[in-house]
């Protein structure tokens, strides 16, 4: 009988100083936490992200999920930002077109 073997969870999420701003993402994928915490967001579950992103595999994806509710405060505050920062852009594009 073989034993099966386990995955330490902490090797599934990387964060490296100069890939993706040293924000923390999938390790297998290079796929960015902050993107999977926004399509979370919006009411993506495992299954839709199976689906939407061929790169990602099931345990991945639990494995960011996890570490956004481990972490939903700092995550929250930065998806915050973001789409601050993006409405801002816009309004800023808006303006500068109609001018």
């Amino acid at each position: 009988m073989t034993t099966p073997t386990t995955v330490d969870i902490g090797t599934l999420i990387s964060s490296t100083p100069n890939v993706y701003g040293g924000r923390p993402r999938l390790a297998r994928s290079g796929f960015p936490i902050i993107q999977l915490v926004a399509d979370y967001h919006s009411g993506m579950r495992v299954a839709d992200f199976l689906a939407a992103y061929s790169q990602l595999d099931e345990e991945s994806v639990y494995a960011g999920i996890a570490y956004y509710l481990a972490n939903r405060d700092a995550l929250d505050s930065e998806l915050a930002d973001r789409d601050s920062l993006g409405n801002q852009l816009y309004q800023d594009w808006l303006r500068e077109r109609t001018g």
